[in-house]
């Protein structure tokens, strides 16, 4: 659980404007829904542009490289991901729903001025497999770390509070 609900994060808003952040695999991209422009999401970034993306049950490829480091879990699987800059933690299905359920490997392009984003619990991700890419231009910034953390149920989660975000 990168990031739950509850949790107030700090974001760096300079992406993609001159002198600011770069856009890396890896990074939790914080953009504009392309089919509603209402709503904001926060996913992680897998493919930049002309990356060729390949998914095959919870194996995820980018130009041919595994991104997979280590599996581990009970019900269901803990997977460690390389990203340019650090590894981070997704949670695949123990059965992977869609095209990959069916044995199919899904393929993707990244066309030049987009991204390709996938939700850390990607069982449960409406993520770029379902919408598409996402034009660098909705990026409205990179989540870096967690200011406060409180739900009804917990209260202050104050061991998360200042945990960056990986």
């Amino acid at each position: 659980p990168t990031i739950l609900a509850g949790d107030r994060i700090f974001a760096d808003k300079t992406v993609g404007k001159p002198g600011g952040a770069r856009l890396w695999r890896g990074a939790l991209a914080i953009f504009i829904y392309p089919n509603d422009r209402t709503m904001t999401f926060i996913k992680r970034v897998v493919g930049l542009p002309g990356d060729r993306i390949e998914i095959d049950n919870e194996h995820v490829r980018v130009n041919g490289r595994d991104l997979q480091v280590s599996a581990t879990g009970d019900d269901g699987r803990i997977v460690r991901e390389r990203g340019d800059r650090s590894d981070y933690a997704v949670l695949w299905p123990r059965q992977a729903s869609g095209a990959s359920a069916a044995g199919e490997a899904s393929h993707f392009i990244v066309p030049n001025g987009e991204i390709f984003v996938l939700g850390d619990n990607r069982g449960n991700a409406v993520d770029s497999r379902r919408f598409g890419t996402v034009p660098i231009a909705d990026v409205q910034a990179v989540a870096r770390q967690v200011w406060f953390s409180a739900h009804a149920s917990d209260g202050v989660r104050w061991r998360r509070i200042g945990q960056v975000l990986n």
